[in-house]
């Protein structure tokens, strides 16, 4: 994809560093409107929890549903955002509720089944649950990107991810780490921590998706 207004240029390969590598460029290039992004997700998701929190079994349930049919839709939708952000394309802060369209039930399905099959799997052993983890995690891209049903998009995020389970562990590895030295930056550095973190699994995702992409655009 070629856009001759890029701010950046380079080769996207299925590859941990190449992910994080074009993920950081993203962060460099679009980093006001993706902070404006990751704010309002952080925000989205803190009302449920500071609901949850509160301890009354009422506000608990309320809570629950919250995050099933809000705070999961909107955590897609984010994944959308990111995704178009690496592709150089153009996006909005409002983009994060797209996902609350006629595919909607699809997203809520799909978020459902991630949380009840890792959770199963973290159940049973911690490493079926990692393992679960790892090969389902294309499952929001192929929802909001390519209009799977949820069902699909499991089995689908499973045949792709077959042969780079071990670099997305690796990913995750590494974004858990970035995450701590954006919390040791003042608090503040979580910020930039999400967008590199969450540009660099939408490049992995994209990387895949394409085979090999020569990418001009960012």
């Amino acid at each position: 994809m070629e856009n001759t207004n890029s701010a950046t240029s380079g080769n996207l390969f299925p590859e941990v560093g190449s992910a994080f590598n074009y993920g950081w460029n993203v962060l460099k290039t679009k980093f006001i409107p993706l902070l404006l992004v990751v704010i309002v997700v952080i925000l989205i998701s803190g009302l449920g929890s500071a609901i949850f929190s509160h301890g009354a079994i009422g506000l608990g349930f309320f809570a629950m549903a919250y995050g099933v049919f809000v705070s999961g839709p909107v955590s897609f939708g984010q994944s959308w955002v990111f995704l178009k952000a690496v592709r150089g394309e153009e996006f909005e802060v409002k983009d994060i509720f797209s996902v609350f369209s006629p595919h909607y039930w699809e997203v809520v399905l799909a978020n459902l089944l991630l949380f009840f099959i890792i959770g199963i799997g973290f159940a049973i052993l911690v490493v079926p649950g990692i393992i679960f983890a790892c090969r389902l995690a294309f499952v929001p891209y192929l929802v909001v990107d390519k209009n799977y049903k949820a069902v699909d998009a499991i089995s689908k995020s499973w045949e792709m991810t077959k042969g780079f389970g071990w670099k997305i562990f690796a990913m995750g590895l590494l974004s858990f780490f970035i995450a701590i030295g954006g919390l040791i930056l003042f608090g503040v550095g979580i910020f930039p921590a999400a967008i590199w973190i969450s540009a660099a699994f939408a490049s992995f995702y994209h990387a895949v998706d394409s085979k090999f992409v020569r990418v001009i655009e960012i």
